[in-house]
């Protein structure tokens, strides 16, 4: 009986251990720098497309500066950014497009501020290919 007790024991010490590891990188919040390629998956600091940098940033929101750098153009549908969680004075967002565009053919514009403040955006080439 007292080994099934180690056992259980040991087993839910692991399963708690998996758990609060997931949860931890999960909901960590956005910091540093990172990058926009999709010539690399998402995970790390880097984001393969810019609904993966918005999806992240919506629902973990930032701890302290962060800027993204983006590598490749990109064609999306339209990115609606709206107030992140963590932004300040001191916690800003900056998207340094180095040169390279972001692309879509949406009827209101590639890029919808909905509420987000303390955003900066520099070099980045924003194309809307609808016609109306």
């Amino acid at each position: 009986m007292d080994k099934n007790y180690k056992i259980k024991s040991a087993l839910r010490a692991a399963f708690l251990t998996v758990i609060a590891g997931f949860a931890g990188s999960a909901w960590a919040q956005l910091s540093g720098t990172y990058t926009i390629d999709n010539g690399s998956a998402t995970g790390g600091t880097n984001f393969a497309n810019w609904a993966d940098f918005r999806s992240a940033i919506v629902t973990n929101g930032i701890s302290s500066a962060v800027t993204i750098n983006v590598v490749t153009d990109q064609t999306e549908s339209q990115i609606v950014l709206p107030q992140i969680t963590g932004a300040s004075s001191t916690n800003t967002i900056t998207i340094n497009g180095n040169g390279k565009f972001i692309q879509g053919g949406v009827n209101d514009g590639v890029f919808l501020f909905d509420g987000i403040d303390y955003l900066t955006i520099d070099g980045l080439i924003i194309r809307n290919t609808n016609n109306n």
